[in-house]
């Protein structure tokens, strides 16, 4: 914006055609990190509040870390699409098997008292939302 390339309603709905490639790309990026890796911050807390992690899931973790560090490296130097589809298809994977680690953990271990306190806390907070709105 200060050397004038861009305005600040070139991105009123996303991006308009008048933002160049040198900052539609990291800003496309910017916006990926903010999309599919909101459901890892989310089993990564759910490991550490609720299901208490295995030295595998911690594992997994990481690759993931990784595979989206490369991910973005990849993206934001030479942009080869095959590249980053499969360094983003093998994020995925790892996602969805932390989910299904994280998952399977609660169901084996329902008895947890960390996981018990966890899902009363919800519930607290869902009944007193509940009422918040029913009194309005």
């Amino acid at each position: 914006m200060r050397r004038r390339e861009v305005r600040g309603i070139d991105f009123k709905l996303g991006e308009s055609a008048a933002v160049p490639d040198a900052v539609r790309i990291p800003n496309r990026n910017y916006m990926n990190l903010l999309e599919l890796p909101v459901l890892f911050y989310v089993v990564c807390l759910l490991f550490y509040v609720a299901a208490l992690p295995t030295p595998a899931a911690i594992w997994l973790a990481w690759v993931y870390v990784g595979l989206r560090a490369l991910h973005s490296v990849v993206h934001l130097t030479y942009n080869h699409v095959i590249h980053r589809l499969v360094l983003f298809a093998a994020s995925n994977g790892v996602l969805v098997v932390l989910w299904v680690m994280a998952a399977a953990r609660l169901v084996r271990q329902p008895h947890m008292n960390r996981a018990s306190s966890f899902l009363k806390r919800i519930r607290s907070f869902h009944i007193f939302t509940s009422q918040s709105r029913a009194v309005r």
